[in-house]
């Protein structure tokens, strides 16, 4: 099988993202994706974990963000009101949902990835785990049989993808945002069951050649 079932990009960090049909690959990773973030009064980014880089918010996966004619990127609010990251009116919008003062920023020099450029999961995890793709947060969803984690084992292979080669480098530590709700997802106990894997779930993966990927294609290693 190893197919592509899914492809999501997330325009503004730690918000929800959207599904595509088709992704570009640059060596940063998805275009746009993470492109913008909140940036709190601490200097740091907004984030479902607290690090050297990232300060934790509430509320963050009650808004969504999307890309708009691949020009614009918008962010839109529990209450159903939209706004451009360019708005002026967006951050105080943003404020006000998270509790706190923040602004809504573009990446410059520090990066709003977390430790790779592109987040890989299988719909075999997926089923070991007992939870939808939505909450893994991946770039890219491979279809494979069973009901474990294979990309485990894939650290340190290269893999074709559409016209795009990637190496894998890494597995993916989690955090709360795991099980926390959004859209009409509930809450959800996922961690205790990573708890033996060291909260590990899914892979990082680097842009060796840049490309396009598509649904369907096949994941060859």
């Amino acid at each position: 099988m190893n197919t592509v079932h899914t492809l999501a990009r997330y325009p503004v960090k730690s918000l929800r993202g959207e599904e595509l049909a088709v992704v570009e690959l640059d060596e940063r990773g998805v275009v746009d994706d993470r492109r913008w973030a909140l940036l709190a009064e601490n200097g740091k980014f907004g984030s479902g974990k607290s690090t050297r880089r990232f300060t934790r918010m509430p509320r963050l996966l009650e808004m969504w963000a999307k890309g708009i004619w691949g020009v614009h990127t918008v962010v839109g609010l529990p209450d159903g009101r939209e706004y451009a990251t360019t708005d002026d009116k967006v951050h105080d919008a943003v404020s006000e949902v998270v509790g706190q003062p923040v602004t809504v920023v573009e990446e410059a020099e520090i990066p709003h990835l977390d430790a790779g450029p592109l987040h890989i999961v299988t719909t075999a995890s997926l089923r070991w785990l007992g939870a939808e793709w939505q909450r893994a947060r991946p770039n890219i969803v491979v279809d494979v049989e069973g009901a474990d984690r294979p990309e485990d084992d894939w650290v340190g292979r290269r893999v074709s993808v559409g016209t795009a080669e990637l190496e894998i480098t890494g597995q993916v530590t989690r955090c709360a945002m795991l099980e926390q709700a959004q859209g009409d997802l509930p809450r959800a106990d996922l961690l205790p069951a990573l708890v033996p894997y060291d909260l590990a779930f899914g892979v990082y993966a680097r842009v060796v050649r840049p490309g396009v990927i598509g649904t369907g294609d096949q994941v060859r290693f």
